[in-house]
């Protein structure tokens, strides 16, 4: 689903407001952040509710461009 919904449309409206190589560099330090959040946040997870948010957070940092 990110691959193929959510990282398309965010691109395309990112597109129409700035330059394409400005637009790859803000998904990228985007998707680190999200990376290195859900890292942190499994690291920490006491629950399973924390494990699974962490794990969104996760998936959602893997879309690098």
């Amino acid at each position: 689903m990110l691959c193929t919904a959510m990282l398309p449309a965010l691109s395309r409206y990112l597109l129409g407001r700035m330059d394409a190589s400005a637009k790859d560099f803000l998904i990228a330090k985007g998707s680190i952040v999200l990376l290195v959040a859900g890292c942190f946040g499994l690291f920490l997870a006491a629950s399973a509710a924390g494990m699974i948010i962490s794990l969104v957070l996760f998936t959602l940092g893997t879309g690098l461009p």
